[in-house]
């Protein structure tokens, strides 16, 4: 009996705790939105209407939290942005294995790229494995660097799922594999150069704002995700964010899926690309979150000027 007093007691809390919840969306709904973190937040309430949403117009220097301006950046083209993604990549290629494979002129294609990140980051395995069957032997070391980014967006349990099912068929030589081996301190120069290169002007408000969070935070954001993770080589810069698009769309990160659309576009990926990579995403993430993004990305073009592309 003492025990389905417990039962019952642990229950209502959590009725109690649910009736909170709501009643906290519902007052959140009817506050005006003056800032980004307000603007995300009605997006994701609103449905990610193209039409509703935020009062904020990307201009407001007293915004409370500043995540406008540390997570969204300028709109200006660069030009070195290309010949420093090609440095990354040649700095980062393994020269003269067994096959002798020119890294850098190798690229999986744009659809094939799609489903490899979305099936990883749902932990598809199955799916992942007959993808690499298809592919030609000398581009399932490139598939594999999608396997290894991920580990930043849904973390290593999922990933060496995955790589457990992709070795037990021996589907990647181990010649093929790009093997790297930095120094601490090297990485987080590289990773510090790296995340200048995809953010541009602002970088620095923005390893401000982790440094708030944790100092501990900036360091591994820069030491372990740029450094050892995303300027790693075997995938064009453009390609990285691509897959982070994909992983992002459903693990309701708006402003980090805004930052990686911004990033895209300065690396050179259009606005239809952009939106097939949404459209395609309703088969990992469904029709929901593909709506959201949308709304998302139409919230960036009228408060930030994208470039249509």
């Amino acid at each position: 009996r003492a025990r389905e007093r417990r039962v019952a007691v642990a229950a209502r809390r959590r009725r109690d705790a649910a009736a909170l919840h709501a009643r906290r969306r519902a007052q959140r709904r009817q506050q005006p939105t003056s800032t980004w973190r307000d603007g995300i937040l009605a997006w994701l309430q609103g449905g990610g209407s193209s039409s509703g949403g935020s009062d904020y117009h990307g201009d407001d220097d007293d915004d409370d939290d500043e995540i406008g301006d540390d997570w969204i950046l300028d709109d200006e083209p660069d030009e070195e942005v290309a010949q420093a993604s090609e440095t990354l990549s040649e700095e980062s290629s393994v020269e003269g294995d067994a096959y002798d494979v020119d890294r850098t002129q190798l690229s999986l294609e744009f659809e094939t790229l799609i489903e490899l990140a979305g099936h990883t980051a749902v932990g598809n395995s199955a799916e992942v494995v007959a993808i690499f069957e298809t592919l030609p032997v000398e581009l399932r070391a490139i598939a594999m660097e999608v396997l290894m980014q991920a580990t930043v967006f849904v973390g290593f349990p999922r990933v060496t799922t995955i790589g457990q099912a992709i070795a037990a068929k021996e589907l990647v030589p181990v010649d093929l594999i790009l093997e790297e081996s930095n120094a601490s301190g090297q990485a987080a120069n590289r990773g510090l150069d790296h995340f200048e290169t995809v953010y541009g002007p602002g970088v620095r408000k923005m390893r401000l704002k982790l440094e708030s969070y944790h100092p501990d935070l900036h360091k591994w954001f820069l030491d372990f995700v740029h450094g050892r993770v995303m300027a790693r080589g075997g995938l064009r810069l453009r390609d990285r964010e691509i897959c982070a698009i994909v992983m992002c769309m459903g693990q309701d990160t708006a402003p980090v899926l805004a930052a990686h659309i911004r990033a895209a576009m300065r690396l050179g990926v259009t606005r239809q690309e952009i939106l097939r990579v949404l459209e395609r995403c309703e088969e990992f993430w469904g029709e929901e979150q593909v709506r959201l993004a949308l709304g998302l990305l139409g919230l960036l073009e009228r408060n930030f000027n994208l470039s249509p592309g």
